[in-house]
């Protein structure tokens, strides 16, 4: 880019407002940056066996059409320190009953769309699930957003560390 290129698009980028960018620039700040993240891992304990409520991304999803993934946001530049986990909880979980978020991990990876600087954590199920499906975590379904088989082994493992009384998994 020529110079004049790049004050005419840092004066263009000057008139976004911080938060929700319109998806063609993130597109492009997720390719060329490192996007911070949120990932809940939402998991239930029933019968013996440990679950993970997965939710189905949008059909139409221009990166993941139809994948299934756990709840995750974009840190934005105009958040507080809980509004992302708020956003998870209330709008992608839409309001399912859950124990507080537990911190499981941090890792640094590639989602597909670019560079993520990830913050893992995890929340028990504690009632009736008003989104998704739960699906065994030791049989993983086979459209589930590859990039979350980074984390979601080290979340179960937080889950048995965290929950009293330990079970055999």
């Amino acid at each position: 880019m020529s110079d004049e290129e790049i004050k005419t698009l840092a004066s263009l980028l000057a008139k976004l407002e911080p938060g929700v960018l319109p998806p063609p620039v993130f597109y492009q700040f997720a390719r060329l940056s490192v996007t911070p993240i949120i990932e809940i891992v939402p998991l239930h304990y029933q019968l013996g066996e440990i679950d993970i409520l997965l939710i189905p991304r949008d059909q139409n999803d221009p990166i993941w059409p139809g994948k299934l993934h756990v709840p995750r946001t974009v840190i934005r530049a105009n958040d507080t320190a809980t509004s992302p986990f708020e956003r998870i909880m209330t709008g992608e979980l839409l309001g399912t009953p859950a124990s507080k978020p537990i911190f499981s991990k941090s890792i640094i990876h590639h989602s597909g769309r670019g560079m993520e600087a990830t913050q893992v954590y995890i929340v028990e199920i504690t009632g009736q699930a008003n989104v998704g499906n739960f699906y065994n975590a030791k049989k993983l379904p086979g459209n589930l957003l590859e990039s979350q088989m980074d984390f979601i082994p080290a979340a179960v493992e937080t889950y048995l560390a965290t929950r009293k009384p330990f079970y055999n998994y």
